[in-house]
């Protein structure tokens, strides 16, 4: 390279830096700079041709084999620089503190010619310095930085006499200080006014006989975590609002508020809310660590995650995000997550990042939301295993939420583009749900019936204003064999005399359940709440081991924020307005009249009103045929976009020809609190809170069925708050009537339809030619 480079970056009128030349007589010493200008890092420099070819270690040589530390090949630096010592001034290149970690002499140790191995990217060569001995390999790992057109090389040392493997960082936390002059960086820069030159400075004792000791001592501590990564990236200093800072140590990430509906305006993004486990992404020279919104450390959990994000090129970074499992079609689930953790299973996980909190020596916090998503997006551009980026969009939020429902997701958050990230909840980020869904304090349990494993059901509880625990429920549904083991073994431990809430359950239902100590929280999905405060069809997600107890509460949704002001929100509102305008239908052809036999009377459409909410909630009801419909935009079935209002009113117009076929029949419902896209499960018995047009049935079971006694419209009435639907259940409900559930009413063969069946019960079709038996009882 020459100086031509060196020179070409430096004012020797302003730096106490040498000038120099290239030398031309030969040499072969070697020098090691610590050297604190925008981050740390140490100036490898080995003397060869003349020049001291250079490489910057950001974080120093390792006496571990298993270390391959990146060393970036930079200028050449004329010889005289291997005594430098001191102070280069801010403004000047590489300005900030330099001090003398090591030096001595090398020596080549492969075969052939030394500068013919340099330039073909693979030199061994054997140290002999204060600090450094034995051999060392610098080996060069692919083509030139486009950025800047450095080359990545790898600094490795050798497996000799010398090495200590599993020391990690050792070496250099051990020896900080100065081979010349014996002080630290903090001394040297303490004293602006001196710059020092090691071949003026009275050298402190030999490092030989007492490195070996110290670092063996210190490796037993330590062990191989580093990986070898790509150059660091310099794009924090031109974020705005970003400001030169140490990184902190620990930050608590920023929360979204929920709210009823999508926030209107210029000034929101959208994200979707990710099904999994919040956590921060800390990576401090070179090793990475995760950590949960309450400041647990989960790597060991995420480990996959963390090798991927120290491969990532910084030095140090904080990343915000969620650490989830995709499932086949792309969305996230916590059931599967919870799954995956516990069958060790970490090659499943992936981490969607979406916020940049620290890069680099700079503190990014204060920068606008989107300027930090752009230099995240730079910072992971490539990466699309373990670690994505969270991507967003900036218009049409409530079109986005409605897609997030249609695909069952859990929601939306919605994020103000030009704020800093500020710790804690406001409303600066808003989440809006499709599912009522949240977490909830387990407080006790009770015991298992029939051929169930574990426990029967969880109690539920949430603190009040004055941080009370009341109670909020049971929940029986959304547990394998597996989870309810693991859980009873868990909850074995907790088990406590007295309800540690207010308002247990009483009589029989106390005497069944066992009561536990606060100390599991877990996440739960349901349809409702009632006016006593009780959960209505809840279902179990899984445990929530990143939740505090004291701080579960009745999530309340809260009004968004107001709308946006200004002409470019006046044009995409009446842009949007427009986009929805329905367009004019081409007349439609008329239809051939087909005549299928009598038809029940045919009733208008049924009458359809808004109504008032019940109790504390201020969603939108409507009332259909006499039943009352909450949420009705809710969408239930995504592929067709029909919501919860549009079902119930084609119920209401199907009720004249269903009903008389389910009158006095057993019945069974299929409930899916979440949509038919997750969990759904069976409700065989009848409960409390059902309509009076729905009497109970005794068919020989522990509790009664459900049936409608009349096949008028008003039996129709059933519960609306999840997707019902009427089946036969494994007793053979549905096909029979009465107090006769064994059974079938009715068969259909070659002759007709008979009333009343033969013994074996058979339920079969017929053609002319051949029976087919298409199912049993």
């Amino acid at each position: 390279m020459g100086l031509q480079e060196y020179k070409k970056k430096r004012s020797f009128r302003a730096t106490p830096e040498p000038e120099g030349k290239v030398k031309k007589s030969a040499g072969n010493s070697f020098v090691i700079q610590k050297h604190a200008a925008t981050r740390l890092h140490y100036d490898f420099r080995l003397e060869m041709e003349g020049v001291l070819r250079s490489w910057a270690v950001p974080k120093g040589p390792s006496l571990d084999p298993g270390e391959k530390r990146l060393a970036v090949h930079v200028e050449d630096h004329p010889v005289e620089y291997g005594d430098f010592e001191g102070i280069i001034p801010k403004g000047q290149y590489g300005g900030g503190t330099v001090l003398l970690w090591d030096h001595g002499t090398w020596t080549y140790a492969g075969e052939g010619d030394p500068v013919a191995a340099y330039k073909k990217g693979n030199l061994k060569i054997r140290l002999d310095g204060e600090k450094l001995h034995g051999r060392w390999a610098l080996v060069r790992m692919g083509k030139r930085n486009q950025e800047d057109g450095h080359e990545n090389w790898l600094l490795i040392k050798e497996k000799d006499e010398t090495a200590v493997p599993g020391s990690g960082d050792a070496l250099v936390e051990q020896y900080p200080d100065s081979v010349a002059s014996g002080l630290s960086l903090e001394e040297i820069a303490a004293d602006p006014e001196r710059v020092w030159q090691s071949n003026r400075a009275e050298k402190t004792a030999s490092f030989k006989d007492k490195i070996a000791a110290k670092v063996a001592k210190a490796a037993a501590s330590k062990g191989i975590k580093k990986t070898a990564k790509t150059e660091p990236s310099s794009a924090a200093a031109s974020i705005s609002g970003a400001r030169k800072a140490s990184m902190p140590s620990s930050i608590e990430p920023q929360l979204a508020t929920l709210v009823e509906e999508v926030p209107q305006g210029d000034e929101w993004i959208h994200e979707i809310k990710y099904d999994g486990y919040r956590a921060l992404c800390e990576i401090r020279d070179g090793e990475a660590r995760l950590i949960t919104r309450h400041g647990k450390d989960w790597t060991d959990r995420f480990a996959p995650v963390a090798r991927e994000a120290e491969k990532l090129p910084v030095i140090q970074a904080i990343l915000d995000g969620e650490v989830v499992v995709l499932e086949p079609d792309g969305t996230t689930s916590f059931q599967s997550l919870q799954n995956a953790l516990a069958e060790n299973r970490q090659d499943d996980l992936v981490y969607f990042a979406f916020d940049l909190l620290y890069l680099d020596g700079y503190d990014l916090r204060q920068a606008p939301l989107l300027a930090r998503k752009e230099a995240l997006d730079k910072l992971l551009a490539g990466h699309a295993g373990a670690i994505r980026m969270g991507d967003h969009v900036e218009t049409d939020g409530e079109g986005f939420y409605r897609q997030a429902c249609n695909f069952a997701l859990e929601g939306i958050v919605c994020k103000h583009a030009d704020l800093p990230y500020h710790s804690g909840r406001s409303k600066d980020w808003l989440k809006v749900k499709c599912l009522k869904r949240q977490e909830f304090v387990i407080v006790g349990f009770t015991d298992p019936e029939k051929s169930r494993v574990g426990f029967g059901a969880l109690l539920l509880a949430v603190n009040n204003e004055k941080g009370e625990l009341v109670f909020a429920g049971k929940v029986g549904t959304g547990f394998n064999d597996r989870t309810l083991r693991e859980l009873r073994a868990r909850m074995n431990k907790l088990e406590t005399a007295k309800p540690a809430f207010k308002n247990p359950p009483r009589g029989a239902e106390a005497r069944r359940s066992h009561w536990l100590k606060p100390q599991l929280v877990g996440e739960v999905a349901f349809t409702e709440w009632t006016r006593e405060g009780i959960l209505r069809h809840p279902t179990f997600q899984g445990l929530r081991e990143d939740k505090s107890p004291r701080e579960i509460v009745r999530e309340e949704p809260q009004s968004p924020p107001p709308e946006a002001k200004g002409k470019k929100a006046e044009a995409k509102r009446a842009a949007a307005k427009t986009a929805k305008a329905p367009a004019k239908k081409a007349p439609a052809k008329k239809a051939k009249k087909v005549v299928k036999g009598p038809k029940p009377p045919l009733h208008p459409a049924p009458e359809e009103a808004a109504v008032p909410p019940r109790g504390r909630s201020k969603k939108k009801e409507v009332e259909i045929a006499g039943v009352r419909f909450s949420n009705p935009e809710r969408v239930l079935y995504p592929e067709q976009g029909v919501t919860k209002e549009e079902l119930g009113i084609y119920y209401a117009r199907i009720a004249d020809w269903i009903l008389p076929h389910l009158k006095d029949r057993p019945l069974t419902l299929v409930r899916c609190p979440e949509g038919r896209a997750k969990q759904c499960f069976y409700q065989k018995h009848i409960g409390e809170h059902v309509p009076p047009a729905v009497h109970r049935i005794d068919v020989g079971e522990t509790q009664p069925y459900g049936v409608v006694r009349t096949g008028t419209r008003s039996s129709s009435r059933t519960t609306s708050s999840s997707i019902s639907i009427p089946t036969r259940g494994s007793t053979g409900t549905g096909w029979s009537r009465g107090r006769s559930p064994c059974g079938p009413s009715w068969r259909i063969s070659g002759s007709g339809l008979f009333s009343r069946p033969p013994a074996a019960r058979v339920f079969t079709w017929s053609s002319p030619s051949s029976a087919r038996t298409i199912g049993t009882r």
